[in-house]
């Protein structure tokens, strides 16, 4: 066992269902493989009675701290708010719904090998189903084309974090970006563990929650978007022009068309549609703008349940 403090972060939103399972099975499996460890438990503006279960089932376990956000936030902030508030010299964050317990030991030990970040990789998907396979592959192709490439190689629901890497993480100011491809691109060295899923709930819930984050992800990691619209509106700004140019010869050797009706209507139609897409995109990167330049607080705790403990036969202080 190691004296090192390791901390296991896990955020949950309307999981009554597996909030106590969960931390339980967690605990035994973090009691089992290390001296010092805590596990904190992030409630993401819960409308169900997962507050009371968390509550319940810590009553009686050590080293287990619980935040209850004051409202619900994206899972983005919510996650920041349980990395930010972590006292490990390993942080583990994990996703409840579907990473098995045992994958936060095996992050732990490899990032102790010596890297500084180390994300899971799922070798099944338990979600893959019907038409969703579809989605995920032209989410891929859109990343790519954005300029994303490694956007299947960081997009996982599972990550360790050394303390160095962590406080990096934490004094970035642009919030809005995701934290996958934050971490992604602080620059140290990084690791994959193979694992397979267990899901303990529908994992479809999350559907509409993950295409909101991946259209997020793409606007938010890279402009590519706004330069290929700008491209497009150049490109159609130009081919009005040559309707208009191509209407005009055809007035001046045709007599058997409707005089005006024909440009009017296309170059109305075409410049709409111009406009609509660019100002989609621009929304876009305006509601990026609005989120970064909003004053006040990232979050707000609602009140904190600690249960821990002074560690015993740790060799150092955790400062930081």
């Amino acid at each position: 066992m190691t004296s090192q403090i390791v901390s296991v972060c896990m955020v949950f939103e309307n999981d009554a269902a597996i909030a106590a399972d969960v931390v339980h099975e967690l605990h035994a499996t973090l009691s089992a493989r290390f001296e010092n460890f805590e596990i904190l438990a992030v409630d993401n503006g819960s409308t169900d009675d997962t507050v009371s279960r968390l509550m319940t089932a810590t009553a009686p376990l050590d080293n287990i701290r619980i935040l209850i956000l004051a409202k619900q936030y994206d899972i983005e902030i919510a996650s920041f708010a349980a990395l930010e508030n972590a006292i490990g010299d390993y942080v583990v964050l994990f996703e409840p719904r579907t990473d098995p317990c045992h994958v936060a030991p095996l992050l732990v030990a490899k990032c102790m090998e010596g890297h500084d970040l180390v994300s899971g990789k799922a070798e099944d998907r338990c979600d893959d189903t019907g038409w969703r396979p579809l989605f995920s592959a032209l989410f891929r192709n859109l990343g790519r084309l954005s300029g994303v490439h490694n956007l299947q190689d960081v997009w996982s629901s599972c990550f360790c974090f050394n303390r160095t890497t962590l406080n990096a993480i934490i004094q970035i100011k642009d919030k809005v970006r995701s934290l996958r491809f934050i971490s992604a691109e602080i620059g140290h060295t990084r690791a994959m563990v193979p694992y397979r899923r267990a899901p303990r709930s529908d994992a479809r819930s999350r559907f509409w929650t993950k295409l909101s984050s991946g259209v997020g992800v793409i606007f938010a990691s890279s402009d590519r978007p706004l330069r290929i619209m700008n491209i497009a509106t150049l490109l159609l700004s130009l081919g009005n022009f040559l309707y208009i140019f191509y209407v005009g010869i055809f007035y001046l050797f045709k007599t058997d068309t409707p005089q005006g009706w024909t440009s009017t209507s296309m170059v109305l139609a075409s410049t709409f549609a111009i406009l609509s897409l660019a100002l989609c995109v621009l929304g876009e990167y305006q509601l990026l703008i609005y989120k970064e330049a909003r004053k006040g607080p990232l979050y707000h705790i609602a009140r904190e349940v600690d249960r821990s403990h002074m560690f015993e036969k740790i060799s150092a202080r955790n400062v930081v």
